[in-house]
């Protein structure tokens, strides 16, 4: 679940170059798969085809990680209106694959206003899935574009529903950012410690999304997007008599809707209002309905998935989770199988591997890319990282993870005014996240001298980990820099920190020296006289 709250504009100057991230995916091939993964239009979508990708995960045996190989295969990546007549063009049922859509290509055409593109290739896509030619679920990666949180989507997206008002697909598309907006205005929080503010954001956003969804269905009651969507909005509110009238309807008009499943299922959770009882009847309900067993694997990805959250979350059983998450593992295909493998392990260095092999099947992976990123980071090649984290800041433009992870990259490189702005975006949807208010802070201090402005967003820092050594040092520091007497109140704090936490290694001899210190040199120079 998102961090909270919505908040301002984005910070000026902290976007991204749409050319300079097509010379980065040009250096990415060098870097990680040569001759792999070669971009020829991953920002214009109205370019000719792009090359082929070539990559391989062959998985031998799905539970050691030492059986994990690479090879060769094809992953092919054309923009989004080729995407659409492929599927067009294949026969009903057709096992062949299709390429993977040019997600950048796709977000860059909302930014250029490229609406008729948008447009002509989701006829052409709903019309193959109406047609049976592809499933919704073969559709939906296209649709993730508009979960961008950039506060700029929403106007794009209503200028092109100005200018196809009488067509579904724009209004799904800012339902879908709306949507997408509304999860950052709930916050991660649990409900006790979420500030009702967050709750009327979220509550207002989900509103105008449905208002959008609801259009879109009158313009095309086959759009299961639409249905999926509303269905979510019930669930957030645990009205689940009305997600079972939406699903019922949704499935009425897409009798072979993968989405709708999916979407039942998460909505059955005991956490959003239903049970366990009720999750185990839309797996019975799925597997009468599905015909393909592929779709009905998929779905028992996430049934097994959610029983073993429950299971350890809940009933704070981890055997019962652990066997739940075995199923999940042995029915995920091997893109997942290797984010799942790369979130287990306890190193960023070590998780990079499987992060590489699943970003060669899902190119365009946000969590995929930031794990590469990161893991290149670590190894020290921050040149490197940065070519993957401009990439995920692209697709979802004010990701707070993205954005801190960016922002990280930049300061190894002493990008200093390109850190500051990626940490100030991060907090605009997570504003009491400790690592970007604290790196923000020493930045603006430390190095560009603006104690000032620093003094917040250390102070904020501290409340977010009242017990950090680390934030109280810093944060002291500042204080005596700007002449504040409370430098003397942090000094006391960091020496009784480092007094009960003596294993804390942010208790270094220079930042007790300072703790001891500090008090004399304030007095001696005529500041906070002893009382």
């Amino acid at each position: 679940m998102q961090k909270k709250k919505l908040s301002d504009k984005p910070v000026i100057g902290a976007g991204v170059n749409p050319a300079g991230l097509f010379l980065a995916f040009l250096a990415m091939s060098l870097f990680l798969w040569i001759g792999v993964f070669v971009l020829s239009s991953a920002f214009r979508s109205d370019r000719p085809a792009s090359s082929a990708h070539s990559a391989k995960a062959e998985i031998k045996d799905p539970v050691e990680a030492s059986t994990y190989t690479t090879g060769e295969s094809q992953i092919d990546i054309q923009p989004f209106d080729v995407y659409c007549k492929k599927a067009l063009a294949r026969a009903p049922g057709e096992g062949t694959p299709l390429p993977h859509i040019d997600l950048p290509g796709m977000v860059q055409s909302i930014y250029d206003r490229k609406f008729s593109f948008l447009e002509l290739a989701f006829v052409d896509c709903q019309k193959a899935y109406e047609d049976g030619r592809i499933t919704d679920h073969e559709i939906d990666h296209a649709h993730q574009i508009f979960t961008n949180s950039d506060p700029r989507i929403d106007s794009l997206l209503s200028e092109w529903i100005g200018l196809y008002p009488d067509t579904p697909f724009s209004w799904l598309a800012r339902a879908r950012h709306r949507r997408s907006l509304a999860e950052y205005a709930r916050g991660g929080k649990w409900a006790r410690d979420t500030p009702e503010s967050n709750f009327r954001k979220m509550n207002y956003l989900l509103t105008m999304a449905q208002q959008d969804y609801a259009q879109a269905i009158d313009l095309n009651p086959r759009i299961s997007f639409a249905y999926t969507g509303m269905m979510y909005a019930a669930g957030n509110t645990s009205d689940q008599g009305f997600v079972h009238a939406l699903f019922a309807k949704g499935l009425q008009n897409n009798p072979d809707s993968i989405n709708l499943w999916h979407t039942l299922l998460h909505e059955a959770q005991p956490k959003w209002g239903g049970s366990l009882e009720e999750m185990d009847k839309v797996l019975a309900g799925a597997s009468r309905t599905l015909k393909n067993p592929d779709d009905l694997r998929g779905l028992k990805v996430n049934y097994y998935k959610y029983k073993g959250d429950h299971a350890a979350q809940i009933e704070k059983d981890e055997t019962a989770a652990d066997v739940f998450y075995k199923l999940m593992f042995e029915h995920m295909g091997p893109f997942a199988q290797y984010r799942y493998l790369a979130g287990k392990e306890k190193t960023w260095k070590s998780s990079f591997p499987y992060y590489k092999k699943a970003l060669a099947l899902e190119p365009f992976d946000v969590k995929a890319l930031r794990g590469v990123s990161r893991g290149f980071l670590v190894m020290g090649e921050p040149e490197k990282a940065l070519i993957y984290a401009d990439v995920a800041v692209f697709l979802d433009a004010m990701a707070p993870d993205s954005l801190r992870l960016r922002g990280e990259i930049h300061e190894n490189m002493r990008n200093f005014d390109a850190a500051i702005a990626d940490y100030k975006n991060s907090l605009i949807y997570d504003p009491e996240h400790y690592f970007a208010n604290m790196h923000l802070g020493h930045l603006l201090d430390a190095i560009k001298g603006r104690p000032e402005e620093a003094a917040p967003y250390l102070m904020q820092a501290l409340l977010s980990d009242p017990e950090n050594a680390s934030a109280i040092y810093i944060l002291g520091l500042n204080e005596e820099t700007r002449k504040d007497c409370n430098a003397l109140k942090s000094a006391a704090a960091l020496l009784h920190a480092c007094t009960r936490l003596s294993k804390d290694k942010a208790c270094a001899p220079h930042s007790l020296n300072w703790a001891r210190t500090v008090g004399k040199r304030m007095r001696s120079a005529g500041l906070c006289p002893q009382k």
